[in-house]
């Protein structure tokens, strides 16, 4: 028996022909792997943080928990929706 790995670098169906030469015979053997290519499991506790009113000039903060759920490494970035706001994100980004 032997085991093949295989990584994808793009997200969907896969098709990949795998040749096969086995000793003793002239004719290589054809097989198609299919697949499906998946990414990261990420929940969020929340999906938006409302901060009510706030008193200017002093720190309000408010946390996002988002968590991994597969094995597969999950890349973050966390940004306002405009490049100019009154709002500040302390970890931009890191990886899960």
């Amino acid at each position: 028996m032997v085991n093949i790995a295989l990584k994808t670098e793009t997200l969907g169906p896969v098709r990949i022909p795998l040749y096969i030469k086995v000793e003793g015979h002239h004719i290589q053997f054809m097989v198609t792997v299919l697949a499906t290519s998946t990414g990261p499991t990420v929940e969020a506790d929340r999906v938006e943080l409302d901060y009510g009113n706030v008193e200017v000039l002093k720190d309000f903060v408010k946390c996002l928990k988002i968590k991994n759920k597969s094995r597969i490494p999950a890349e973050y970035t966390a940004f306002t929706k405009q490049q100019e706001s009154i709002w500040k994100v302390i970890q931009r980004h890191g990886a899960l």
